[in-house]
């Protein structure tokens, strides 16, 4: 879980704006521009939805695998939050380090 998978990013990067364009393109035809921009933008989102569920899924898998063979794994680089400060019992407040600041 330490690397890109780039078969998916290219997935991400080219299939939304052609299939968006493509549905755009095809309502434009009738003259029915914000119909066909909504639509658009509507199969834009709906892909990155998607694609977005479908790599958490995918993260989720590989970390279940990590436990079910006994240890403990995280992706990296971590899920958009960056790194979490872990608080113990004994201190209240986390220090600039553990921030990752």
């Amino acid at each position: 879980m330490t690397s890109f998978n780039w078969r998916w990013i290219a997935v991400m990067l080219i299939g939304p704006p052609i299939a968006g364009g493509l549905v755009a393109f095809l309502i434009w035809q009738t003259r029915q521009y914000l119909i066909g921009n909504l639509a658009g933008a509507a199969v834009i989102f709906g892909s990155a939805m998607a694609l977005i569920l479908r790599e958490s899924i995918e993260l989720n898998r590989a970390m279940q695998a990590c436990l079910d063979a006994g240890y403990t794994c995280w992706p990296a680089p971590s899920a958009f939050t960056g790194t979490p400060c872990m608080r113990s019992s004994a201190s209240s407040k986390c220090s600039a380090s553990s921030r990752g600041a």
